[in-house]
This record gives structure tokens, sequence and C-alpha cells, in this order.
């Protein structure tokens, strides 16, 4: 054999041992991953569709795109994600291809508006939007059986469906605990004395984001007693500091599931935040500096939802924003 051939038998010899070497690497290196694929597949196969609701206008909708793109981002199953965002109708072509998107006009919800709400004295954001009133009518807007409300000054940095499956669901509403009610006994009293069915409490729930037992409202008719509060509520005010937290608090009272306080960071868009745990569920922005805002806190947990999304988006997309926008 000539020098030639040796050296080319040689080659091809260190050559099949480098793709052998490379082989079982690769397959050494892929088997846990495989695993997390089959066992992450089979929780998404096992679990059930999760429906969120959000609600957009002319001030909210940045909030509402970037809570949409967090929600979508930080689930492994985004296919087992069903979006149902009123207001602002926008054709979102395949930027949460995965997920199911339905996208409704806002209804009618003039009615349930707290005109008495003053923002001068109690600055708390657009209190008086009426998309922040659409949860009072979740049962007759979706045909599901439970869905997650989300405000739009939320971003959900955890998976949604997972925490949904950790749920007991058999209570109206699962919510984080607040220590204060959101009413005064006058409040209390007024309504009973009319013979509306509500509840007094000394603690209460974050109304920004529930897991809402549709057929649990519908079998108790909570939307039409909540109709009846806010007709009261227009006859004789009420209250005068807060939005459509008070109805739902003296609605639901103490029978709420409490899902645990360290899947929540609640007031970022009042308080001072140094740092924020990714382990965290869920960020509300409460208060009036909103991240979208020239003037917003802790922008830096809200914007790259927004910017990604911004950035992966079509010109075409935010022109269509522009013109629903002018259209709504």
């Amino acid at each position: 054999m000539g020098k030639k051939s040796r050296t080319r038998q040689t080659c091809i010899g260190i050559r099949k041992h480098l793709l052998r070497l490379g082989a079982i690497t690769c397959i050494a290196f892929s088997f846990p991953a495989l695993l997390v694929y089959i066992r992450d597949g089979w929780f998404c196969f096992e679990s059930e569709m999760v429906h969120v609701v959000l609600a957009s206008d002319r001030v909210h909708w940045k909030g509402t795109l970037a809570a949409i793109n967090s929600v979508y981002r930080n689930t492994i199953c985004p296919s087992k994600v069903h979006f149902h965002v009123f207001g602002v109708v926008i054709k979102l072509r395949y930027e949460f291809r995965k997920a199911r998107m339905e996208f409704q006009p806002l209804p009618n919800l003039v009615s349930y508006v707290n005109r008495h709400y003053d923002p001068g004295k109690y600055p708390r954001g657009n209190l008086l939007a009426e998309s922040n009133y659409l949860r009072f009518v979740l049962p007759s807007v979706i045909s599901q059986k439970a869905c997650w409300w989300l405000d739009s000054d939320v971003i959900v940095q955890g998976d949604i469906v997972r925490l949904t499956r950790s749920l007991k669901k058999s209570s109206p509403v699962a919510a984080f605990a607040r220590a204060r009610v959101s009413y005064s006994q006058a409040a209390f009293q007024e309504l009973q004395s009319r013979g509306i069915e509500v509840h007094n409490t000394s603690s209460s729930f974050s109304a920004g984001v529930m897991y809402v037992n549709l057929e649990a409202w519908r079998r108790a008719a909570f939307e039409t007693r909540l109709l009846q509060i806010s007709r009261v509520h227009r006859e004789v005010p009420l209250w005068s500091d807060f939005g459509s937290q008070p109805p739902l608090q003296l609605l639901i009272g103490d029978d709420f599931e409490t899902i645990p306080s360290e899947h929540m960071i609640d007031g970022l868009g009042h308080k001072k935040v140094v740092a924020v745990d990714p382990k965290v569920t869920f960020l509300h922005w409460s208060g009036l500096h909103k991240p979208w805002l020239p003037d917003g806190k802790a922008k830096g947990y809200w914007s790259p939802y927004f910017q990604k999304f911004q950035n992966e988006s079509s010109e075409s997309l935010f022109q269509d924003i522009e013109k629903a926008l002018v259209q709504s």
C-alpha cells in the first residue's frame, strides 16, 4: 500500500471515529432533552384549554398586547391557551399562531360604570373606563365553564396552564387576598336593605387577576346581582374611591379560593421596586404609573414583552391597530 493510500485510510478511520463519537455525544446530551420534551408534551396533552379574557381600549392596548405576549411566551403549552380580547379589534395574523385568538368589540357597559368615582381625590388610574367592567358580564360574553380575567396592566412571568391545573376551582373565584375591603358598612347596609344578596367580610381579594368559575356565576345569577348593585349605586352614591372592585367584593364575600401570595407582586404602578423575583407568576401595575406611560414605573419588567412583540410583528399590524383605534 502506497503512502497516499495509507494516509487516506487513516483519515477515513479518524472521520468514522469522530462521527461515532459525535453520535454518542449527541444521544447522551439529547436524551435528557428528549425526556423533558416527552414530559412536557404529555402534560400539555392532559391539560384542558385555558381561557384568558382581557379588555383593551385607546389607553390600555399596549398593555393588552404585552400581557398576551407574556402569557404566550411563558407557558410550555401555548396551544392550550385561548385568548378572548374585547375592545379594540386587532387582527393578529402570525404573532401567536400556536394559541387560539378571538377579538370582539366591547359590549355596552355604561350601566356598570361608577360615575361617582373621584379621580382627583383618589388617583388610582383610569377606573372610569368601560373596559374595567367587562369582568361583570363574563358569563354572557363567553360560553366556557371558566376563564382567567387579567387586567391589561398585568404581566404573566409564569406558566398559566400549570398554575390553572393546581387550582381547586370549587369557589366562584380564585384570586389573591387583600387585607382591606373597598366598601363601607353603610354601603353594605344600604344594599342589604334593598333586598340584594351581599356579603360582609373583613378581608377581600384583588379583582385584577382572577380565575372565574363561570358556571358558579351563572348558577348564582351574579351578573344580575352586579347590575342591581350598580343601579342602586347610581341612585345612591355608595363609594367614590374605587371602580369595579367593591361590587365584586360585596357579591363574593369570603367565598373565594386564595392563590398563594408568592405568585403575585401588586402595586407596581405606585410602589418603589428594587428587584422582582423571576419566579413570581403575576406582576400587576395597579396605580397611576402604568409601564407604557412616560412616567411609568418598573418599566424594565414590562418593556421586553411589548418590544419583543413590536420587533417580531409586521409594520402593517401596527397600522391596523392605529386604524382600529381611530374607529373605536
